[in-house]
């Protein structure tokens, strides 16, 4: 695993984190541009922000990635002090396949097959205080239910790369890959955004895992972005995301945290 992380503190308190995972279906991307990603949110000085890489599938499978992801969080933890970071309030946030991966963060704490043993500091644990999942699969085996430009079945799908094979012959092992697979009511809170347009993820696989994450008990907020697409970020969904960190980073109230649609102009499409 590797990360980058960012302090421009303006005081001696310790910061709160927000840690960003990238897209790439799993296959392209890395660690180097997360920074400039958060940098809205890190302007400030109440933040402290990290970027984190991971193994792509071309050169190990799942659930390596997750593994990175989880050794990346215990590594904040284990050197909170030194950084003069608060390792009780973390934040991940990503995009796409990194939406998925924080999803996972997010609903996976504890699950020793998920944790790993990636990095020297396994004694630490994986939990995060809170997660902002755009537009990140959640559901693989039912991706294909929905209009796509991608044959999510196929043998050459990011999904069956992920994991090794065509997902529909390797069920079991698809479903350890999918977030929802693991919710309980202890899990962190959920920020979610989603383009009801989205040709790559389609839209209902925010859907269901909002609906399974109100259903267990956990705190989530799902932003449909009406004819939205892959990719989005920006306007009034900068403003959501603001109110959503302060509120789970900073204990600040918000009439911004509920459900709510805003267009694709809104939320900032590039």
């Amino acid at each position: 695993y590797a990360l980058k992380l960012m302090l421009a503190r303006q005081d001696k308190k310790p910061l709160p984190v927000i840690a960003y995972i990238h897209g790439g279906a799993w296959r392209s991307g890395n660690k180097n541009g997360g920074l400039n990603r958060l940098h809205h949110y890190l302007k400030s000085g109440q933040y402290a922000g990290v970027s984190i890489g991971y193994r792509l599938s071309q050169h190990a499978k799942w659930p390596a990635q997750i593994h990175d992801c989880k050794a990346a969080i215990r590594w904040i933890k284990a050197n909170a002090k030194k950084y003069g970071l608060d390792e009780e309030r973390i934040a991940v946030h990503g995009t796409s396949a990194g939406g998925h991966l924080v999803a996972m963060l997010g609903t996976s704490a504890g699950v020793a097959e998920m944790d790993g043993m990636v990095g020297p500091h396994t004694d630490q644990p994986t939990t995060v205080r809170c997660v902002i999942d755009y537009f990140g699969p959640t559901n693989f085996l039912r991706m294909n239910d929905y209009k796509s430009r991608i044959d999510h079945d196929a043998a050459d799908s990011p999904e069956s790369q992920l994991v090794g094979g065509p997902i529909q012959k390797n069920k079991k092992f698809t479903l350890t890959a999918d977030p929802i697979s693991y919710i309980t009511k202890r899990d962190a809170s959920f920020l979610i955004a989603h383009g009801t347009k989205d040709m790559a993820v389609p839209y209902n696989q925010s859907v269901i895992l909002h609906q399974a994450l109100k259903k267990a008990g956990v705190p989530s907020v799902l932003i449909t972005v009406a004819d939205g697409g892959h990719g989005f970020g920006g306007g009034l969904l900068n403003e959501c995301f603001q109110a959503f960190i302060d509120n789970q980073l900073a204990g600040q109230r918000s009439h911004l945290l509920k459900d709510k649609t805003i267009t694709a102009r809104d939320a900032g499409r590039r």
